[in-house]
């Protein structure tokens, strides 16, 4: 089940196209990475879904368990961070997030184990009663994401939670957010793309307000592992082993260049097999001396480049 459904959207300021009919879903229970460069329209796309500003066209469905939700309840369902966590930082922990609590309506009786789910959620506890002002960065990112979550929302958008923490930072954020999962369906911005390879189950790529590519992590790291590519260096190589290599009909590409050891071949296999200990014995055969051999893996770093260059 679908859990957030953005549908042909678009946002106009003036003469500024800042999104052009874009579209994606976000899956129930799921994390989705919703990654672009600086100004691509990632905070305008939260925003909108968030009915924090309104599109110039298009529509965005918010579902709970298969149910639409109605605009006028969305406040219920939903749980927000901005980039900046609007934080009051002369309360303590607990006063904010008592506070928020009771700015989201939670009846009475529900507010303790609210605000308790929170401060455990993010790991708050020691915390609780300093002031705000006088915890580290990572901290205040917490408190951020723990006034989101205090009603207990079936979804949370979070704008770029990492953005200037410490790497120790980065890695205590990635758990706490994987621990979300369990109780929330998650759509997140960022920049630092190795992480979300690693908390992400889907991910969205958008540049200069047009979604590039939008589909599961699997199937995006099969789609990389694709593109792998094998380099060998010799000191030279003869037409023959040339002849060889196509003859296997292993690759779909067979690249040679001079390089400064001597020549550089770059192969891209027609599949995901590791085909370096045939190439070696081929070299061998053939008395052919190489120098170096190497596999290039793809990463999600480099799928980015690869669709925001291409687009530009």
């Amino acid at each position: 089940m679908n859990a957030i459904e953005v549908e042909h959207i678009s946002k106009v300021y003036g003469s500024r196209r800042v999104l052009d009919d874009i579209s994606f879903i976000v899956k129930q229970e799921s994390i989705h990475g919703f990654l672009g460069p600086n100004g691509a329209g990632k905070t305008t796309t939260m925003r909108i879904i968030t009915e924090l500003a309104k599109s110039s066209s298009g529509t965005v469905d918010i579902f709970s368990n298969g149910q639409k939700i109605h605009k006028t309840k969305l406040y219920q369902h939903i749980g927000f961070l901005l980039e900046e966590p609007p934080l009051y930082k002369d309360m303590t922990v607990l006063e904010y997030i008592r506070f928020v609590a009771k700015l989201r309506k939670i009846p009475q009786a529900d507010i303790q184990n609210c605000i308790d789910y929170a401060i455990d959620a993010l790991d708050l506890s020691a915390v609780v009663n300093r002031s705000i002002e006088n915890l580290s960065k990572g901290y205040k990112q917490r408190v951020g994401i723990a006034q989101a979550i205090v009603h207990r929302p079936k979804i949370l958008i979070l704008d770029e939670p990492t953005v200037g923490l410490d790497p120790h930072s980065v890695k205590e954020m990635r758990n706490l957010i994987l621990n979300l999962k369990k109780e929330h369906t998650i759509l997140i911005s960022s920049h630092l793309l190795h992480e979300m390879s690693l908390i992400c189950d889907d991910i969205t790529i958008i540049s200069s307000g047009t979604i590039l590519k939008t589909g599961s992590m699997a199937s995006l790291k099969k789609d990389l592992a694709n593109k792998q590519e094998i380099h060998l260096v010799f000191k030279k190589v003869n037409e023959t082993f040339y002849t060889e290599l196509k003859q296997l009909e292993l690759f779909d590409s067979i690249n040679i260049s001079d390089c400064d050891e001597g020549v550089l071949v770059v192969l891209k296999p027609k599949d995901t097999g590791d085909y370096r200990n045939l190439l070696i014995k081929k070299s061998v055969e053939l008395d052919v001396e190489l120098l170096e051999i190497s596999k290039k893996e793809f990463s999600l770093e480099d799928l980015f480049l690869e669709v925001t260059e291409s687009h530009d």
